[in-house]
């Protein structure tokens, strides 16, 4: 998946020179029915910053699961 391409409209990325992921609305986008589809655009080796105006128990386990350090 490292040369793996996201397209959405007109936007195309390579994966592999992503090094830092912004999920903007992470309570809702990292919990639920989001849940899936923003993990298939996660990398391990990506820093990830999550931004949510509530931390609700669901998002912080999730955060855990994804990213234990």
């Amino acid at each position: 998946h490292q040369n793996e391409r996201f397209n959405s409209n007109s936007l195309a990325l390579k994966s592999d020179k992503v090094s830092d992921i912004i999920v903007d609305e992470a309570d809702t986008l990292m919990t639920g029915n989001f849940l899936e589809e923003t993990k298939a655009v996660l990398r391990n080796d990506a820093r990830l910053i999550a931004t949510s105006a509530t931390i609700t128990k669901a998002l912080q386990k999730s955060l855990q699961s994804l990213y234990p350090d």
